[in-house]
């Protein structure tokens, strides 16, 4: 272990008593287990079994795993499949996708050697897989010590840490390299993992997991549009826009979008807006902001059997995906303020034209090539996006939105890649 992530471990250590009691007020849910204390009934479900843990911070990170998980299980995997997540939102998501395929879940250990060590001492487990950006030190060691493999799958190394690289390489470098395999999900970050010095020899460009995801949640979500038509009042011919996981400062620019198309007679009439903004607290000043667009209602407020108003926005978690399949047209939130967009590919397995802001550098490759195949447009102004949503409800777009979900379908089996590395690696 190099000289920063030595000094990693002894400030971790010399800090936790002092914060402790902090952390214990913002993480209630779990705490004892963030500690590495177990109850004796979980650890009873992977006893005696060769166990892989999978590590997924929370909602994001779980539906890159889930595939992952799946593959695992079509596979014949006979042992026990352990997931842990931070956010106890992560926790709910992991039992929905995942369900009976999932042995047991824990949340996830502060990243202190003594707790590592007491955490595999319990676990005792054969392989361990963690998600994207997610790299604790001092747990990688103690496993590494042990003779446990690791995995980073999915990994990324994000414009943003790119930046900031020549303050960061020697601590990046040490950190990626305690990992015994980096599954990278595109050549891009395959590249800036080997330019920081993480042998070739580790990094493996398998594709992304969250197409994966989004292509087995399609199938699901096709069934469930029926429903949502009923439910929502969506007039057959009628646009329908789909704005997603928006931030503030992004929905004004939506609300007079939408205003500009209500002006142009009869074809927007009884156009819709689906406004889900990424964080649901902020759902009732949005409803009131809204309401001058010709009615808006809360989707948790709406009965069957009631005529839904124009605008609904959507104070329920996990139904964004589902929603996409409804629309004409989706811009994708994150964008227009800095917050690295969100995630583009989820509108696009749909088939469906996007819009976009500048500020798309969490997606940005997948961005580039929708942009180019015209399935995605960039978008700064209530106009622009006017515009784009008037030519998508003219069938102007199409052609090149359907380009885009045939891209997205031909990057699917990174999960199956992913399963094959672990299995020739996992301890006897």
């Amino acid at each position: 272990m190099g000289l920063a992530l030595r000094a990693y471990a002894l400030v971790s250590s010399a800090l936790f008593p002092f914060i402790k009691e902090r952390l214990r007020k913002r993480h209630a849910v779990g705490f004892d287990e963030r500690c590495g204390f177990y109850q004796p009934d979980k650890l009873e479900k992977i006893k005696n079994r060769r166990t892989i843990w999978i590590h997924a911070v929370s909602v994001g990170e779980v539906q890159a795993a889930s595939p992952l998980v799946a593959e695992m299980s079509r596979a014949g995997w006979d042992g026990a499949t352990l997931v842990s997540t931070v956010t106890e939102t992560g926790a709910r998501n992991a039992q929905l996708l995942m369900g009976d395929k999932l042995t047991a879940h824990i949340y996830a250990p502060w990243d202190i050697p003594r707790i590592s060590a007491r955490v595999c001492r319990a676990l005792d487990p054969a392989a361990y897989v963690t998600v994207e950006t997610e790299i604790w030190p001092n747990l990688l060691r103690e496993l590494r010590q042990r003779g446990v493999p690791t995995f980073l799958l999915n990994a990324r190394v994000s414009d943003r840490t790119w930046a900031r690289v020549k303050y960061l390489r020697g601590v990046l470098r040490e950190s990626y390299d305690l990992f015994d395999c980096i599954l990278a999900r595109g050549e891009e970050d395959a590249g800036r993992l080997s330019l920081l010095g993480i042998r070739e020899a580790k990094i493996h460009t398998i594709g992304d997991c969250k197409i994966d995801a989004i292509l087995e949640r399609r199938e699901v979500a096709e069934g469930k549009l029926p429903g949502w038509r009923r439910s929502l009042s969506l007039p057959k011919k009628a646009p329908c826009f789909v704005a997603g996981s928006t931030h503030e400062g992004e929905e004004d620019v939506v609300f007079e979008a939408l205003a500009r198309l209500s002006g142009e007679g009869e074809k927007f009439a009884n156009a819709r807006l689906l406004l889900v903004p990424r964080h649901p607290h902020r759902a009732e000043d949005l409803k009131s902001r809204a309401s001058h667009l010709g009615g808006a209602a809360l989707l948790s407020e709406i009965d069957a059997g009631t005529p839904a108003p124009r605008v609904v926005v959507v104070d329920v978690i996990g139904v964004l995906y589902e929603l996409y399949g409804l629309a004409t047209a989706a811009f994708v939130g994150g964008s227009l303020v800095d917050r690295g967009g969100q995630n583009i590919l989820e509108p696009a397995s749909w088939g469906i034209p996007i819009q976009h802001g500048p500020h798309m550098e969490d997606f940005a490759v997948p961005t580039a090539e929708f942009d180019a195949l015209g399935a995605a447009g960039l978008i700064s102004n209530a106009e622009e996006l006017a515009n784009l949503w008037r030519k998508a409800a003219g069938g102007e777009l199409a052609e090149a939105a359907h380009k885009g979900a045939g891209s997205v379908a031909k990057q699917s089996g990174a999960a199956r890649r992913a399963w094959g590395y672990v299995l020739e690696r996992l301890v006897p």
